[in-house]
């Protein structure tokens, strides 16, 4: 069928004419169609949500981020922030049942250090232990069937963490 375009911004198609726009408007309209199907209409897919809280000595975390990294590199990593030492991982960008280390992080502004590579630049420093991020200590196991809760108590001294399942 030969396609033919005229000066009028129509688009022949054998038989009748198209407009350009009728055309990227069905075009457009198709591939919302495809998007929202192949993404579940906002369905879980097998993800679960995670919510809990998070304290760094005693009192909540005002804000960081929070960082599921799975034990099993075929599941996907996920995270939220903290905020009022309380974060939300909702199903839609949740996480699949299995096991997963915790990394939690939270820098502090009133402080800088030097950049080793690169001299001059300046990065925030970190007011979370680096046994609960970098280096983490923290685990989590995540269930289909649970409402997969878990609180972090973190102490910035030599006290243990503990991610505790309500």
């Amino acid at each position: 069928m030969p396609v033919k375009t005229r000066n009028s911004g129509m688009i022949d198609f054998a038989a009748g004419a198209v407009s350009v726009q009728a055309l990227r408007f069905a075009v457009g309209c198709g591939m919302i169609i495809v998007l929202m199907v192949t993404a579940g209409c906002g369905s879980s897919d097998g993800r679960v949500a995670v919510a809990g809280t998070v304290t760094l000595d005693d009192q909540p975390l005002d804000n960081g981020v929070i960082t599921f990294l799975p034990q099993d590199k075929k599941l996907r990593t996920a995270g939220a922030a903290i905020e009022l030492g309380q974060y939300q991982v909702p199903a839609e960008q949740g996480l699949y049942p299995g096991k997963y280390f915790v990394a939690i992080d939270a820098s502090d502004p009133t402080q800088t250090a030097a950049r080793p590579d690169h001299p001059g630049m300046a990065i925030p420093v970190s007011r979370i232990p680096l046994r609960y991020n970098g280096e983490t200590e923290l685990t989590a196991e995540i269930n289909a069937d649970d409402d997969n809760r878990f609180d972090f108590a973190l102490q910035g001294g030599a006290s243990q963490a503990s991610g505790k399942t309500n």
